[in-house]
């Protein structure tokens, strides 16, 4: 039988694994009121695209998701004043089963990531961070920087792993298109984007810093 493989999406995170005989699900994570909570999408694994919305929680402010290595298990994170984590067992079908939800121990949960060894999640609150020195939101920030790097690190591996076993055992030819001509297209968007939102800046320059170093590995 096909194992799922599950793409993640929150604050401009996703997580995927491609395969022409795998189901291929997006998790996105919504503010409200403009989102009732969790959507789970099929995604076309020909094109891209998302269909067969459903709504499969209805916790508030979702706006961290993280899943398991063996995307089994997905978690997600409620900011809100009393945050609260909760665990789902991800189907073979897509559907989540909960495991059980907990307090985040802070207001406002900002970051969920799972330790390499995938025995612990660590989460970070906004009022937590706001109460620590400069020396502990520096130890901190080094530790999430080191389980960021672990983690794109096993992302990669995974990647090429998968690609291997496309290539080789399914026969799957990948097609890399040109960007170019779409990101030109798209500069007078993000142009007039950023000159409404000025504030949005310094995320723009750290995601096109890291699109460039990506670029150059």
């Amino acid at each position: 039988m096909p194992t799922a493989r599950h793409l993640l999406v929150a604050s401009l995170s996703l997580l995927a694994a491609g395969a022409a005989a795998q189901t291929h699900y997006a998790w996105v994570g919504t503010y409200n009121p403009n989102g009732e909570g969790l959507y789970r999408f099929t995604v076309d694994s020909q094109t891209g695209a998302l269909r067969d919305k459903a709504l499969v929680a209805k916790l508030p402010n979702l706006a961290q998701l993280a899943v398991s290595a063996d995307g089994k298990t997905l978690y997600a994170a409620s900011e809100v004043d009393k945050g609260v984590v909760q665990a789902w067992r991800i189907g073979s079908n897509g559907e989540l089963s909960e495991l059980n939800q907990v307090a985040s121990g802070g207001a406002g949960p900002v970051y969920l990531s799972l330790t390499p060894d995938g025995r612990h999640l660590l989460v970070a609150n906004y009022a937590f961070l706001n109460e620590l020195s400069d020396e502990e939101r520096a130890i901190f920030e080094e530790g999430f920087q080191i389980v960021k790097s672990t983690e794109q690190d096993a992302w990669e591996d995974a990647v090429a792993e998968a690609k291997d076993k496309a290539e080789n055992e399914q026969h799957v030819n990948f097609i890399y298109p040109d960007t170019a001509p779409f990101q030109e297209a798209m500069a007078p968007l993000h142009d007039s984007v950023l000159a409404a939102n000025p504030e949005l800046q310094p995320i723009y320059d750290l995601i096109q810093q890291h699109n460039a170093a990506h670029t150059a590995d």
